[in-house]
């Protein structure tokens, strides 16, 4: 809930968001126990659904109790996601929110950071609690790769 204090706080809304010229949002939410501030895209926010899992689980327990479905993030996702940062590249600066803030974000946070040629070790002296999901992480390493050196 902190990324939807901040954005109450700052009053940053779906309605407002494209006024915030100099940034843009990555929302990433649950498919499951879904409470995303965001609901849809906009020219500088991404709105994605899928879970922090490495393969599609059939047998997820929520936390209402039912189980339901769990999905892993997919190659569509990954260039669909990449097409964004490449639309948003000229922008000041990027939020990436997810859940827990740890593997989903930390994986799209830390590719963002490559993608711009910052520097990895203080990417995560600044953020030392991630753990980037290692599937979101390869998806799009080999999405940019692709469009970039050709397909392998």
């Amino acid at each position: 809930m902190v990324f939807n204090d901040a954005m109450l706080k700052n009053n940053i809304t779906l309605e407002n968001i494209e006024s915030k010229e100099d940034n843009f949002f990555i929302s990433i939410n649950c498919t499951i126990d879904d409470k995303s501030y965001f609901r849809e895209d906009r020219k500088n926010l991404m709105v994605l659904y899928f879970d922090d899992v490495s393969k599609n689980i059939k047998s997820a327990v929520c936390l209402d109790g039912k189980i339901r479905e769990a999905k892993v993030f997919t190659k569509k996702q990954a260039k669909k996601l990449v097409d964004f940062i490449e639309l948003n590249k000229d922008k000041k600066s990027c939020i990436v929110h997810c859940t827990a803030g740890i593997s989903r974000s930390g994986a799209v946070g830390s590719f963002i950071n490559d993608y711009y040629n910052n520097n990895s070790k203080e990417f995560y002296r600044k953020h030392p609690n991630i753990e980037p999901n290692s599937v979101v992480k390869s998806l799009l390493k080999n999405e940019y790769e692709d469009r970039h050196y050709g397909k392998r």
